[in-house]
């Protein structure tokens, strides 16, 4: 069938098809070599963000840019707590260097930075300036350490000290920080902040870095309500047994997008992932302000003359069945109660 069909199915067939394949031109082309990576949980999209900012530090413009490493600093509140030699200790430093930004108090383990690069803080910064949690910004320079050596401008390298601040441009920010500094460019300098590294034994660790992290990837929950020009969606694999959550998610992810020609996904999702029903919570909202609104009282008393009519006896209950009784009138009693006596 697919050999007798005329180009312009041919074409159209092609188009439909959202799925990455093995070497996919696509990926390297606009609105994609710019556009987020959208998965339902935070770790994955930690190392897919860092990935590609590498790639899009590689392709995004006309020559490779040069790439620097920033390694967090994290000393432990209580070592015992943790490790019992020096060996395990650094071992175990090496392992959180590799936790998501959700689990460190919002600073990275490990930074790329390139001129150019796409960041978001993690934090509020300053609620004067507007620089609140996930505000999109664009680095444009950094200050390194005076002990730090200057190699050559290409490739990658790895920092060996912390830098002393990383100049970022926000949009929509006309204030003047320094008199050295163009209008919206903010110097970000390292912070300290704390994070439990076992919730069992309540161990802490003091983490030094920069609340910024590559603003290449986000979680489905993260994008809710935005616009997107291009998506690369993930949502999950074609042997998942999926569950409401994971449908909710999915719908977030692939309806950021205008068109179907600005998605692209990176596998193929399972057919029961939108065959989970109807999500409970419109009709828990609905259930809500029905009770609110009396509807549920209402309908109480409703079922309170309905009863009332089904102890009647037939012949009163068949001369009444095509009327409705007024619940403010008043009660007749019926054959099965004594009648009260008038006062003398």
């Amino acid at each position: 069938m697919v050999s007798r069909e005329c180009e312009q199915c041919t074409a159209e067939r092609q188009r439909r098809n959202r799925l990455i394949e093995p070497k996919d031109a696509r990926i390297r082309g606009r609105p994609f070599i710019d556009a987020p990576y959208i998965h339902q949980h935070n770790e994955p999209k930690y190392h897919a963000l860092l990935l590609r900012a590498v790639e899009h530090a590689k392709r995004g413009g006309g020559t490779p840019a040069h790439i620097l490493w920033v390694v967090a600093q994290d000393e432990p509140v209580n070592p015992a707590e943790i490790a019992s030699n020096l060996t395990q200790m650094q071992r175990k430093q090496q392992r959180w260097l590799q936790y998501h930004d959700q689990m460190t108090a919002g600073i990275p383990g490990l930074l790329p930075l390139y001129i150019g690069m796409r960041a978001r803080v993690t934090e509020k910064i300053s609620k004067k300036l507007n620089i609140l949690k996930h505000t999109p910004c664009v680095v444009v320079g950094w200050e390194l350490h005076p002990s730090e050596e200057r190699g050559t401008s290409t490739g990658e390298r790895v920092l060996q000290y912390m830098p002393l601040c990383i100049y970022l441009k926000f949009e929509g920010m006309p204030v003047r920080i320094m008199d050295n500094l163009d209008p919206g460019v903010f110097p970000l300098k390292p912070r300290v902040a704390q994070w439990m590294v076992n919730k069992k034994t309540e161990a802490k660790v003091r983490r030094k870095g920069f609340p910024l992290i590559p603003d290449y990837a986000c979680t489905a929950h993260m994008v809710q309500g935005m616009t997107l020009r291009g998506a690369l969606a993930d949502c999950g694999d074609v042997l998942d047994n999926p569950a409401l959550k994971d449908m909710l998610a999915g719908y977030v992810a692939l309806s950021r997008v205008r068109t179907a020609d600005t998605l692209l996904l990176l596998r193929a999702f399972s057919a029961a992932l939108f065959r989970q029903g109807p999500p409970p919570g419109p009709h828990c909202l609905m259930r809500l302000l029905r009770a609110k609104c009396g509807e549920e009282a209402w309908r109480a008393s409703v079922g309170a003359v309905d009863a009332e009519v089904a102890y009647r006896n037939p012949a009163e209950s068949a001369t009444c069945s095509g009327t409705t009784r007024d619940p403010a009138a008043p009660r007749e009693p019926t054959s099965h109660e004594p009648v009260p006596k008038e006062s003398e």
